[in-house]
This record gives C-alpha cells, sequence and structure tokens, in this order.
C-alpha cells in the first residue's frame, strides 16, 4: 500500500490500477468510459462528425449524453471503497460507516440510473410516435 501511495513514483493512475487490480482493470472500466469524460478521437468521430462520401463534416446538432457508460466505474468505485475498508480500516465504527455511505451512493446512483433509462424511454419512443 505504501508503495502504491507514493505518488511521485507513478507516471500515471493506469500503473497504479495495474498494480492494485491487474491490468485489465483500467482497460474496462475507466479506459473504456474515460473518452465520456475528457473526450477524445471517439467523441470526436461519435459526437461531432458525420461520415460523407470520402470525408466527414461537422455535426453541429446537440447530442444527447449518454451517461450510462460510466456507471459501472462509478459502482466498481464504491465495490473496490469497500474491500479496501475490510482490508485496511481497523476501526470498526468508521469502517462501517464508510461502507454504509458506499452502499447508500451505489443505491442512489442505481436509482438515478434507472430513472433516466425511463425518461430515455419516454422521450425516444415520443420521437417514434411523432415521426409516424
Amino acid at each position: 500500500m505504501d508503495d502504491v501511495s507514493r505518488s511521485s513514483k507513478w507516471k500515471s493512475i493506469k500503473s497504479r490500477a495495474d498494480l492494485v487490480a491487474g491490468e485489465m482493470f483500467y482497460s474496462v472500466f475507466y479506459g473504456l468510459s474515460s473518452h465520456t469524460v475528457h473526450g477524445n478521437w471517439q467523441d470526436i468521430l461519435f459526437n461531432h462528425l458525420i461520415r460523407v462520401e470520402d470525408g466527414f463534416e461537422l455535426n453541429l446538432e446537440w447530442n444527447k449524453p449518454k451517461p450510462q457508460i460510466i456507471d459501472g466505474p462509478i459502482l466498481l468505485n464504491f465495490e473496490i471503497t469497500s474491500i479496501f475498508c475490510d482490508k485496511e480500516i481497523t476501526e470498526e465504527e468508521n469502517k462501517k460507516l464508510i461502507k454504509n455511505k458506499c452502499r447508500e451512493l451505489a443505491n442512489y446512483l442505481k436509482l438515478l440510473s434507472q430513472s433516466h433509462e425511463n425518461w430515455y424511454q419516454k422521450t425516444y419512443q415520443k420521437k417514434l410516435d411523432n415521426d409516424d
């Protein structure tokens, strides 16, 4: 844990994640959703360009954000925090408090995600109905 905590020794969060949770952890849970938060070429291609014949045109239309891609990493962070508490926190009262907060926040995220999904389905259905 001391080695992981010394920030001057590490070049990136990926190298820490590799050590703590294995090489696939960052790629699967953070790398895939990173463009949602930070943007990258995938974000540009998906949201800001339209493919035409031999190239692209700018897409100036607003796209509805799709926050679902970051739900997995957020929930996983709560799980990892809970596991960390079991292994590293010795004060039972603090451990219980943190783990309860993680469960509570995970439940809020699940409720928010389900509410968003319900809203999105209603909005999409209205659009389909209007297109008929």
